[in-house]
Parts: C-alpha cells; sequence; structure tokens
C-alpha cells in the first residue's frame, strides 16, 4: 500500500512548509537483515494524563462545564472561576467528540510531554466548524492528575529564530508537532551538504502516523536547510509529499520537495528529491527510475539512507511522487530481490 501523497500542509507559517506529516503508511514484515535497528527507548506510560484529558473533553463535549471545571488543579480554578470557564468555553464552540465517520477526523489524543497532552477534536459553531489542535497541561494534585492549563494551537504568531544548526532545527520540528516526549526516539540516518545547505533525513517515532490507531511507528522524513541570520532555516523537504515508514522494507523511499522555488513565480527553478532508508547489510547500489525515463544510482554501502535529486517545476501537476522501478544490488553488483515500497 502506498503512502498518501497528497500535499500535507500545516498551519505554522513558513516552518508549515516542511512540519511533520501524518500520512497512510502501510506495514508488513520484510524478513530483512536488519542495518539500523532502532534504539531501546521506551515511551513513559502517560495512560493516566490522557486519561483526564479525555475526561474533560468529554465532559465539555456533553455542555457539563461545572464539571469539567471541577477536573482542573486548585489554582487554576481559583484564577478562573466557573463563570468564567464556562464562558470561555462557550465562546470557542462546542466540542465534539467524533468517531471517523464522514467528514469528521476521529478525535485523537497522544502525549506531547509527561505533563502535557495533545488532542485533536471537532469544535462546533452556529455557521461553521472545524478540527482545532489544543494542548493540555496536566498536573498532580491531591494524589490525582488535574487540568492546570490549555492553549490552542493555531497558526504560530511569530517568526522563531534560526536554530543553531541543523540537528537543532529537526529537534525543534519534532518538539512543535509531536511534543518533547519523542525527541529521544530521533535518530539521524544521513546528515551531508547540499549546494549551499544540507540534507538531513531522520527516524522518529510518529505518533501522528495513520491509521493512528495503531500506535507510534517510526518514520523517516528528509529535510532541506540553509545557513539563515546567523543559524539555520528550513527550505526544503518535510511533509510535502509522503514519507517513509521504517522497519517496513529492507529498502523504503518517498518524495518531497527538497527544495522551493526562491521566488513567487512558478517556474522559479525547484529541486524535487526521492529519499531512501537502507536497512539491509546485503544492499550495496540503489538504482532508482522516475516515471520520465531518468535513471538514478547511489552507492548505499555501508549508509543508513540515501537521496536522489532532481530538478522539477513546481507548476502542477506536480511530478510523480512513486518513482517507476527500484532496483537494488549487492556489493558484486548483482541484482537483489528484495521487497522495496510499492512502485
Amino acid at each position: 500500500m502506498r503512502g498518501n501523497a497528497g500535499l500535507i500542509i500545516g498551519g505554522l507559517g513558513i516552518l508549515a512548509m516542511v512540519l511533520l506529516g501524518t500520512l497512510d503508511v502501510a506495514s508488513q514484515s520484510s524478513g530483512a537483515q536488519s542495518k539500523s535497528a532502532p534504539g531501546a527507548w521506551m515511551l513513559p506510560d502517560t495512560s493516566a494524563q490522557q486519561a483526564i484529558v479525555r475526561r474533560y473533553l468529554d465532559l465539555l463535549a456533553a455542555g457539563r462545564y461545572a464539571d469539567a471545571w471541577r477536573l482542573l488543579t486548585p489554582a487554576r480554578r481559583s484564577e478562573q472561576p466557573l463563570e468564567q470557564f464556562t464562558t470561555a468555553w462557550e465562546s470557542r464552540g462546542r466540542v465534539v467528540i467524533t468517531k471517523g465517520r464522514g467528514p469528521y477526523a476521529k478525535t485523537f489524543l497522544w502525549p506531547a510531554a509527561v505533563d502535557q497532552v495533545r488532542a485533536r477534536f471537532w469544535v462546533r459553531k452556529p455557521q461553521s466548524g472545524g478540527g482545532q489542535t489544543w494542548s493540555f497541561i496536566v498536573a498532580q494534585s491531591g494524589g490525582a492528575w488535574r487540568i492546570s492549563g490549555e492553549q490552542f494551537l493555531g497558526p504560530l504568531a511569530v517568526d522563531l529564530p534560526p536554530a543553531s544548526s541543523p540537528v537543532e532545527a529537526i529537534e525543534r520540528a519534532v518538539r512543535m508537532n509531536y511534543g518533547s516526549i519523542w525527541l529521544p526516539s530521533i535518530t539521524i540516518l544521513f546528515n551531508e551538504p547540499f549546494d549551499d545547505g544540507r540534507v538531513i533525513i531522520f527516524r522518529v517515532l510518529n505518533p501522528l502516523l495513520e491509521p493512528k490507531e495503531e500506535g507510534p511507528r517510526p518514520t523517516a522524513i528528509m529535510y532541506y536547510l540553509r545557513p539563515d541570520r546567523d543559524g539555520w532555516a528550513f527550505a526544503g523537504g518535510g511533509s510535502i509529499g509522503t514519507i517513509v515508514a521504517t522497519g517496513v522494507y529492507p529498502v523504503a523511499c518517498a518524495w518531497t520537495w527538497l527544495r522551493f522555488p526562491v521566488s513567487d513565480d512558478p517556474d522559479a527553478p525547484a529541486t524535487a528529491a526521492f529519499y531512501c532508508t537502507v536497512e539491509d547489510s546485503r544492499v550495496a547500489t540503489i538504482e532508482l527510475e522516475r516515471v520520465d525515463g531518468a535513471v538514478q544510482r547511489a552507492n548505499v554501502l555501508d549508509k543508513q539512507a540515501v537521496f536522489f535529486p532532481y530538478a522539477a517545476s513546481f507548476r502542477t501537476p506536480w511530478p510523480s511522487q512513486h518513482p517507476a522501478a527500484i532496483r537494488l544490488f549487492d556489493a558484486a553488483d548483482r541484482p537483489l530481490d528484495l521487497p522495496t515500497t510499492p512502485v
């Protein structure tokens, strides 16, 4: 099953163009000889924190504002009396807990930190409605978890300063999209210069990979970063296109806009790229054929990932986001009959 090749853009200003995606990628067992197994990091148990946030949302959805208010910490209740609390939530619209039927995405919660739970749910207003993402801060009070704060995660209101390094930029993107609890799951697979910047391919445990009900799974994502204002800024890659579900195939490939056009002119030069992860030590060369007939080869011996850049137009229709063929070879240049992501 192919990954969702549609354009997936968040709402965080220019950074939204390269943030992490929520793509549908099927998983299968390949029996590969592991080349880069994920680390042994274990996700902390936050089931109790998620349960109190889910209860809070259920009460808000039922219009039981007094009961929801009682789930706040004492300090929060002192700061926001019941009348103010009720008025605030009524002005935002009615929370709707959805099962994923019709046009509504299913209500989903995930841990962002030990004391933070994020949730995506539907909010209905008299003449409108839409999905929203909120962050809920929780704290222990009287031996139980309570809600101490909440924040709507809308478009970024201010420009962030450039990151001090490409890796810091990657960590910032993971923190903003998933939460700080996922930072220990980051593994850098590829970090090399390209043109006037650097290309980074990294693996991270992704809590938003569809279907979310299967739990967090590792994905690989590619970014292009350039020096900017005494730091590093995103210039391409991310969730535009497809991403790689790792631990599925010996070689898995995805597509993205590696470098965006430098102007609003749709004919301005841009760079697209396929990128692949390598999880089988027998693979020494990858040969990738695009649908336009062009063929690119890369030596991947002792590498965990590789990318295949090429010039492309930013006009629609975009280039195909799936290659025509992926061919694998061993160190003696003999073909390898191993499964790859479908083409």
